[in-house]
């Protein structure tokens, strides 16, 4: 999450594009809520863009998805 805070908000970049390796479900699923889109695959991973605007549309359903506040 801060590391996509720097990337989309303080460098002011559009899109993210990066792969992970598919039996990495933990963070595919994390890519999935942020909404961020398969784009390919290979045999070890998969491809996926994210922007800014799913970034921050998406954002405070992660954050919610994140919280472990027994509140």
């Amino acid at each position: 999450m801060l590391f996509r805070e720097i990337f989309f908000d303080l460098l002011e970049l559009e899109i993210d594009f990066f792969d992970t390796r598919k039996e990495n479900k933990k963070v595919i699923r994390m890519h999935n809520i942020l909404g961020a889109h398969k784009i390919g695959e290979n045999d070890l991973d998969i491809f996926h863009t994210l922007t800014k605007q799913d970034f921050m549309l998406n954002k405070p359903k992660f954050l919610k998805y994140i919280d472990t506040s027994t509140s």
